[in-house]
């Protein structure tokens, strides 16, 4: 599932994103339910998946602890160029993660770091630390921008994840959809953790219509074990990204009875003339084998059950392929 050689002129990227949860939730998950929930066990499985996809570009959120990611550092470093910046100087602060395989059709030709900021009452982005007001901590994004290695194609591609409430939750992403004005017409593809709820879908829809950002249908969810596709699940409704520990108590009694469609937290979005989505996968990795017994409540969502405490994250990655055909 690599991506395709140029043909007719057109370039296509595979690109895979994942919020992996070195949350506060997933160190309570650890204590209460035991070691197999370590970061460094669960992100070795994740790893597994990502070999197994050979992505183009890998954009991960949400690791926390320099030894955290000194691990995702050199799992990924032998075959891809790997870029790791934090949110602020603080050993608990969140850093997300950008990497270019080093044997893809594209090579990156410049690396960036902004904040998400808010100046002269302008949402934008800055190369100096910042934080925009009601968030303590700041929220930054890791850009690059790459050139196809046959053809004089270049894009930017674009990791962050912001805040999961109020109205600071729009205004950053209000910031980060400013990207495009730094891509200037080339294509831009932003992944990451916006925390989109079901239950703000129509102003979701309306930034990013001002920001002239596309979200493509996700079609399927794979599960992967040990590298290998062990369920397609293909019904919309339960097809999402986010799937909350048990330690994440509110959170977990109130979307165990919802489908899994209502948490699409994570996303990939795009934009730029001539540029199109082929196909968006959620991809999910077991850490444990799937629950395949009926739900023990009439109420429980039968795939929530049946992933609950499973896989190897809270939430579900997502694999996007893209076409750039700037000659069409």
């Amino acid at each position: 599932m690599t991506s395709s050689h140029p043909e007719n002129g057109k370039s296509s990227i595979l690109v895979f994103s994942m919020n992996v949860s070195c949350d506060k939730h997933s160190q309570r998950q650890t204590d209460e339910y035991g070691e197999q929930y370590t970061f460094p066990k669960r992100f070795k499985e994740v790893f597994k998946t990502i070999s197994s996809i050979q992505p183009d570009v890998i954009g991960l959120n949400e690791i926390r602890h320099q030894t955290n990611v000194d691990l995702v550092e050199s799992l990924l470093s032998k075959n891809y160029e790997v870029k790791a910046y934090a949110n602020n100087d603080g050993d608990l602060s969140f850093r997300n993660v950008l990497a270019v395989k080093k044997d893809s059709c594209w090579q990156p030709v410049q690396w960036d770091m902004f904040w998400l900021a808010e100046i002269d009452n302008k949402l934008t982005l800055s190369r100096t630390e910042t934080k925009i007001e009601g968030d303590p901590f700041g929220r930054g994004v890791v850009l690059v921008k790459v050139q196809h290695k046959q053809m004089n194609h270049f894009m930017y591609l674009a990791v962050s994840h912001v805040l999961p409430f109020g109205d600071i939750k729009s205004r950053q992403r209000a910031s980060l959809f400013s990207l495009r004005d730094i891509s200037q017409g080339l294509p831009l593809v932003i992944v990451g953790d916006v925390n989109r709820f079901d239950d703000e879908e129509a102003h979701f829809t309306d930034q990013k219509k001002e920001y002239d950002m596309h979200e493509p249908d996700l079609t399927k969810l794979q599960i992967y074990k040990d590298g290998q596709v062990i369920k397609t699940i293909t019904d919309d409704r339960d097809i999402g990204t986010f799937n909350p520990w048990p330690t994440d108590v509110s959170v977990y009694d109130r979307l165990r009875k919802e489908p899994l469609k209502n948490s699409r937290l994570d996303l990939q979005l795009h934009n730029g003339k001539h540029f199109k989505s082929e196909y968006l996968y959620a991809v999910a990795t077991c850490l444990l084998p799937l629950n395949e017994e009926p739900p023990t409540e009439k109420d429980y969502d039968k795939v929530r059950f049946m992933i609950d405490r499973r896989l190897a994250s809270d939430h579900i990655g997502l694999l996007g392929s893209y076409v750039y055909s700037p000659s069409s």
